[in-house]
């Protein structure tokens, strides 16, 4: 079951490069900041949910 689900990861972390890597091809800077922080508030969320 871990092994299942680190490929998972592995597999979305491909997937989220691809998209980054698309997004930089035709980006504007308000795209980039978007992304950046909907990165921000999903990392934020993570760990405060980890910590409980």
């Amino acid at each position: 079951m871990k092994f299942r689900y680190g490929a998972l990861i592995s597999v979305a972390t491909v997937v989220l490069a691809y998209c980054v890597f698309r997004i930089v091809q035709g980006a504007t800077v308000m795209w980039l900041t978007a992304l950046g922080m909907v990165c921000v508030i999903i990392s934020t969320a993570v760990t405060s949910r980890r910590e409980r």
